[in-house]
């Protein structure tokens, strides 16, 4: 687990893509699903495929989340949320 930006700067460029891999199937795929989650996942995928976004761009918008240095106390998952779904996502999760 990842906890802040110490931890993700000491990762190399092919673990950050496989923990963002896992970060984002865990996403979609939680230990808990929650009320509407198919409808979460339908619009997280229509996001991710009209912005043509992959692992690496997702891995980009973490590494430009840390680059504010108040976030390097939070998590990749955090990035992930602020970045991707609070983000470009938002559109598509507030219709």
């Amino acid at each position: 687990s990842i906890n802040n930006f110490g931890q993700w700067s000491n990762l190399n460029s092919v673990s950050k893509t496989i923990y963002t891999a896992g970060a984002i199937d865990t996403l979609i795929k939680p230990p808990t699903e929650f009320a509407e989650h198919e409808i979460f996942i339908a619009n997280f995928e229509a996001c991710l495929k009209a912005f043509n976004l992959t692992v690496i761009n997702i891995v980009q918008m973490i590494d430009n989340f840390y680059l504010n240095t108040k976030n390097w106390g939070l998590s990749p998952q955090e990035a992930i949320r602020f970045q991707l779904v609070n983000g470009h996502c938002f559109h598509f999760f507030n219709k």
